[in-house]
């Protein structure tokens, strides 16, 4: 069976830690109120998370920190869009953003306003995908 996105990028990350376990992803929603997609779900239950540069071959690739899931409850705040998570962070001062319904995003860490929220992907493998080529910046037209 041929790698998936989700595995190579975790496989590129130089920290791992995980995997979650259903009570971690459950205490995220008790604190937060906002359903993660089920992709990232899978993701951290399979995977787990951490941090490292998403492709060992690219040399465009970004830098991708996936928080734990005590950091995701830590990192939320009711400040955050509505049906918005971190769940990490580019390590540049950008939050990594899912909503309920799959997209993913870059939301600064100073200002965590809807209107401050860059579009990346519809899912979070898309999002892995792209993290993974080095093409989170994709122009304002694609934004749904």
């Amino acid at each position: 069976m041929p790698e998936t996105i989700a595995q190579s990028v975790f496989k590129s990350f130089g920290v791992k830690a995980g995997p979650a376990t259903k009570c971690d992803i459950e205490r995220i929603y008790e604190k937060t109120q906002v359903k993660l997609p089920a992709a990232i779900v899978d993701f951290y239950i399979q995977q787990g998370w951490g941090e490292g540069f998403c492709s060992k071959t690219n040399p465009n690739t970004h830098y991708l920190i996936l928080y734990s899931p005590d950091e995701i409850c830590n990192s939320w705040s009711t400040d955050f869009p509505h049906n918005f998570i971190p769940i990490g962070s580019d390590g540049a001062g950008e939050f990594i953003v899912a909503s309920s319904t799959g997209e993913c995003g870059l939301l600064p860490m100073i200002s965590s306003y809807k209107e401050d929220y860059h579009f990346v992907a519809r899912s979070f493998d898309e999002f892995l995908g792209k993290a993974e080529t080095g093409a989170w910046f994709v122009s304002s037209s694609q934004n749904p």
